[in-house]
């Protein structure tokens, strides 16, 4: 991994309990510390993938500029 590249863990509620601490500076309170976990099933790999491919697709277009 490129050490100088920002990933995404030091976003804003991307780590464990930020989102409380973020809530609670908002004014919000009784917050509850939770995961939802959430499972979905796709019947085809186009199903899983074809919803994706326009983002994907437009990251390589992007990488491969970047690279000229």
């Amino acid at each position: 991994m490129d050490s100088g590249v920002e990933d995404e863990s030091l976003r804003a509620g991307a780590r464990g309990g930020h989102l409380v601490t973020l809530f609670e500076a908002a004014g919000l309170h009784e917050i509850e510390d939770t995961a939802l976990s959430v499972s979905v099933e796709h019947p085809t790999f186009d199903d899983w993938w074809l919803p994706a491919a326009p983002f994907v697709i437009s990251a390589q277009a992007w990488v491969a500029r970047g690279r000229r």
